[in-house]
């Protein structure tokens, strides 16, 4: 299995670590570090992974040995994060792993939701909550899924007093919403859950490592650790891998173990997906300035691009979102910005409503000032080509 794990990098990452891909040369170079650092053992290894500008050795993620295991490592990596990541415990007794973040969700969700319970589901949530929503929805009846309008608090309350007050009632929200990069309004959630007796589920997958204490979530940034029932996560946002977790009280995350069919029917995370998600978590409790450099980034660009008269979302996380308005629009947007080297993603209809097409763009703590700024210089640059500024 090594030897194949080894083979499969050199084919497809030499150029990434230095190595000339499609020479032998290349490939004996590079499986000769592979092999330096996969003698040097795991612990050794990881302590030299990280970000790539820092100059720290990618293949060590790929090389962790067979204790690594997803199967064996599914209780404890989720909680090096949920109870050991900075200097308190989450409150959190438990915590489960998922092979996705998207799994995490259906998993989580859909087994919590029974006859007579209900769904109560922020509108712009992300899509795999959504599909959990519906699925848990043919199980709770067609009543059973209850949309408010998006961080409408007001709505909300209205919504969730209809329902009867000792159903089973799961309020779920993102923290941090993927499109737009705004925050949920945690604090109005949990009192109003609260006062309707319903439990709060919070999808923390763009807020971990972004938000909060040491980067521990949208929970911890609003000071309601206790306050969140359960509390999900993915690691291939921040932590640069693949896979998620939930994390809850031992007892919910028990009945999860035995009642979730995306996580009994389901392989489990790979060494290496366990590995990096790992190192990754050490390097943000190591390094907690890297949570205050990556706002700083995204809100340089961020700045920059209303200054430039641009329609920029509002927004406190990397997410930096440009409201376009219009499907070509965007596309052309998405299409000159990425020619111009800028990776970028376009957002259309339904992904999000009709007048509110996007480009979405999502900044690192490693991104230097240059960048940023040739982000912001081609963005204007295309934008007036476009029409959507002025010709200056």
């Amino acid at each position: 299995m090594r030897a194949t794990i080894a083979i499969f990098l050199a084919l497809s990452l030499a150029p990434l670590l230095g190595g000339q891909a499609g020479t032998l040369t290349g490939h004996e170079e590079l499986l000769s570090r592979l092999r330096q650092l996969d003698a040097a053992g795991p612990r050794a290894a990881l302590e030299i992974i990280g970000r790539s500008t820092q100059g720290r050795d990618i293949p060590a993620l790929f090389l962790a040995r067979g204790r690594f295991a997803g199967q064996r490592q599914r209780k404890p990596i989720a909680l090096v994060f949920c109870q050991q990541h900075g200097d308190e415990p989450s409150g959190k007794e438990a915590a489960l792993l998922f092979s996705t973040g998207f799994q995490t969700n259906q998993g989580a969700i859909v087994p919590m939701i029974g006859d007579g319970d209900y769904i109560v589901s922020d509108s712009e949530n992300h899509a795999s909550i959504i599909q959990g929503t519906l699925i848990a929805k043919g199980r709770a009846g067609a009543g059973g899924l209850v949309k408010y309008e998006h961080n409408d608090m007001t709505d909300l309350e209205r919504k969730i007093s209809t329902l009867p007050h000792d159903a089973g009632k799961l309020l779920v929200t993102d923290g941090v919403f993927s499109m737009s990069g705004d925050i949920v309004n945690l604090p109005e959630v949990v009192q109003i859950a609260k006062k309707y007796n319903a439990r709060v589920m919070v999808d923390d997958a763009h807020s971990l490592g972004v938000l909060g204490k040491g980067g521990r979530g949208t929970a911890s940034h609003f000071g309601l650790d206790d306050q969140v029932d359960l509390i999900m996560g993915t690691f291939s946002k921040s932590l640069a891998s693949l896979g998620g977790f939930i994390a809850a009280e031992k007892k919910v995350i028990d009945y999860l173990k035995h009642h979730a069919p995306a996580f009994i029917f389901s392989a489990s995370m790979t060494p290496a997906q366990v590995a990096a998600a790992r190192a990754s978590l050490e390097i943000i409790k190591n390094e907690p300035e890297l949570v205050e450099r990556v706002h700083n980034n995204a809100n340089r660009v961020r700045n920059g691009l209303k200054e430039l008269g641009l329609r920029v979302i509002d927004a406190e996380t990397p997410i930096v979102s440009i409201v376009i308005g219009d499907d070509m629009l965007t596309f052309m947007f998405w299409r000159k910005l990425f020619d111009g080297g800028v990776f970028n993603n376009p957002i259309i209809f339904p992904a999000t409503p009709q007048g509110m097409q996007l480009i979405r763009m999502s900044f690192m703590a490693s991104h230097e000032d240059w960048q940023l700024d040739f982000v912001i210089e081609q963005c204007g640059k295309i934008a007036r080509e476009i029409g959507l500024l002025k010709a200056a």
